[in-house]
């Protein structure tokens, strides 16, 4: 993988991860056009992702860290959010285990990339009609959570899936986006750790190259989600999935 290279998937991955894109349909489409293998370079821009997340809301999980220890004697708004994270988290973990070998087969598939891409329009412009104004309870997070899932494959859009999942439930747009972005910091992290092995594939000086892009525009375009959700404009990115999509399978 050149240096150019390594800066264009680094762009893709730190604005289609935070974006309703899909930003493992994307990378599935540049690496088949690059002819780099996608698992890998993958993996380790997904880690990049996963410390700009953090920094970005360091106070939602400092507060939530509290919260957990304090909740030992006394439950409290915040220790609930704990476990409706975890509840969340349950589903990508026992689907990623058990189809790993066959989730990463379709990275192969660009049509079948497509076909994700023109779900998660779909899906997306689902989002136009919700009416958010309740909060987040343990069935919606089961639902989230199992719509994260299914986002494991490529081309459908992990906060696109989340997020309209719960703007759908009738949950506030705000709860929904930072709700989607703190269920990626286990997922991610549960899936360096099962991947570990992939990162002796990557060129480290092109690696790190990408991951320090992906990095700094994830923490512009995190921030800026938050307020596009807030507006009720995720179902703006439909027809961009669609046309992708369409494109994909006639390739």
């Amino acid at each position: 993988m050149s240096i150019p290279e390594a800066i264009i998937l680094g762009i893709i991955q730190g604005i289609t991860e935070w974006l309703p894109v899909s930003s493992s349909g994307h990378l599935a489409l540049a690496s088949y056009l690059f002819g780099i293998e996608p698992v890998g370079i993958s993996l380790m821009l997904h880690l990049s992702s996963l410390f700009a997340v953090i920094i970005v809301l360091r106070k939602d999980i400092l507060g939530i860290a509290k919260a957990g220890i304090k909740s030992i004697g006394e439950p409290n708004p915040e220790s609930k959010l704990l476990f409706y994270i975890i509840t969340a988290t349950i589903p990508i973990a026992i689907i990623g285990l058990l189809f790993k070998d066959n989730i990463e087969a379709a990275f192969n598939s660009i049509r079948l990339v497509g076909i994700f891409l023109i779900i998660t329009a779909i899906i997306l412009w689902l989002t136009k009609y919700s009416k958010p104004n309740r909060d987040i309870s343990l069935a919606g997070s089961i639902i989230i959570g199992l719509s994260q899932a299914l986002a494991i494959l490529p081309g459908i859009s992990r906060s696109g899936a989340t997020i309209s999942a719960a703007l759908c439930m009738g949950i506030d747009r705000e709860k929904a986006a930072r709700f989607s972005f703190l269920l990626f910091i286990p997922a991610i992290a549960g899936a360096t750790i099962l991947e570990y092995r992939t990162f002796a594939e990557v060129d480290l000086i092109p690696g790190i190259v990408a991951a320090s892009v992906s990095f700094t525009l994830s923490l512009f375009v995190i921030r800026w989600l938050i307020g596009l959700v807030k507006k009720s404009r995720l179902h703006w990115f439909a027809p961009y999935c669609l046309v992708l999509g369409i494109t994909a399978v006639l390739i």
